[in-house]
């Protein structure tokens, strides 16, 4: 499920009549029976509109969003057409939702800790150093004592951070998430000789 049919499937729940719809929809799917004769597995419009009080072109007119949504699907039962809630497209969303507002910080793996006495402008320096290798800056946050800088390998797609302690002058390389190994070997090695430099 990509961004906009993610945007589109909570805009599609979101009103509140379209809302109340599926939530009709849902009832009666969970109570169908198989052997019930005929076995409707949904609801219909007309039944939809006994249950809401709604007009039957407001109705369909919902229906028609929910379905553009794939939210529901529309499947025709004898001479009625009856809606069914879409469970592996709605399975999909709800995989996404807990993707998405999940709380778990990622893994952080210590590397090494170099004494390195500097400020704001040779934090910046050794960014612009690194750089040259394929470096990328994510984000840089500089508070009273520490400074945060997240860099990334650009081949290798592993995130680092770089965690300064203008306290204890020491300045704490980290691994974030799960990785080969190969760039941490390979970029250790570079923090160091660049900071020796600018030191």
């Amino acid at each position: 499920m990509n961004k906009n049919q993610l945007q589109e499937f909570l805009t599609a729940i979101s009103d509140p009549i379209r809302f109340k719809l599926l939530l009709k929809i849902f009832e009666a799917f969970l109570l169908y029976n198989p052997s019930d004769k005929p076995a409707y597995r949904g609801n219909c419009v007309t039944n939809l509109k006994k249950l809401t009080d709604l007009s039957q072109p407001t109705i369909s007119h919902h229906l028609k969003i929910l379905e553009d949504a794939r939210v529901i699907i529309a499947e025709r039962q004898g001479k009625w057409i009856h809606y069914l809630p879409n469970t592996e497209y709605i399975d999909r969303f709800k995989e996404e939702i807990d993707s998405i507002f999940s709380f778990e910080k990622p893994k952080q793996t210590h590397l090494d800790a170099v004494r390195f006495d500097a400020d704001d402008r040779k934090l910046r320096s050794l960014i612009d150093l690194l750089r040259n290798h394929d470096i990328a800056l994510k984000h840089y946050t500089k508070r009273k004592t520490t400074s945060s800088i997240y860099i990334e390998d650009k081949s290798s797609k592993d995130l680092f951070l770089l965690l300064y302690n203008n306290t204890t002058n020491i300045l704490t390389i980290r691994l974030i998430g799960e990785s080969n190994m190969i760039s941490a070997s390979q970029l250790i090695p570079l923090i160091k000789r660049y900071i020796q430099s600018l030191n």
